[in-house]
């Protein structure tokens, strides 16, 4: 499957346990509402408004993380989270050095790259903030 898809896929309004979870919790709410609209961004090909709205769900989503008390929901917003940060490092990166970012269905290259980082991302715990 290619990225456009997989991105798809996990967006949170393909998902009824992601917006269910989202009742009566605005920062999740505002995590969910903040993501699509990164989605819709990165699709209209605004990279940069894609870029701060993908930091600032992450953000949302990892506050989400750390006091949710259900590992099934930590779980499901880990393995979401990993490819909006995956997402959101290939943007970055393709903007800090001028070239224009690689649209989000690149290819079995940019899969496999992207596992690669999600990989090397698992490898380095940090409880610390992290830089968009």
């Amino acid at each position: 499957a290619d990225r456009a898809e997989a991105l798809a896929r996990n967006a949170p309004s393909s998902s009824c346990s992601m917006a269910s979870m989202a009742n009566h919790r605005p920062i999740l709410s505002n995590a969910l509402e903040t993501v699509k609209r990164a989605i819709a961004a990165d699709h209209a090909g605004d990279y940069e408004q894609a870029l701060e709205l993908y930091a600032s769900s992450i953000k949302s989503f990892l506050h989400e993380i750390k006091y949710s008390r259900n590992e099934a929901e930590r779980k499901m917003m880990t393995e979401r989270v990993e490819g909006y940060m995956n997402r959101a490092e290939q943007i970055k990166m393709s903007l800090n050095t001028t070239s224009k970012p690689l649209r989000a269905g690149g290819g079995a290259e940019d899969a496999a790259a992207a596992a690669a980082a999600a990989e090397a991302a698992e490898a380095e715990v940090d409880d610390g903030p992290f830089d968009l």
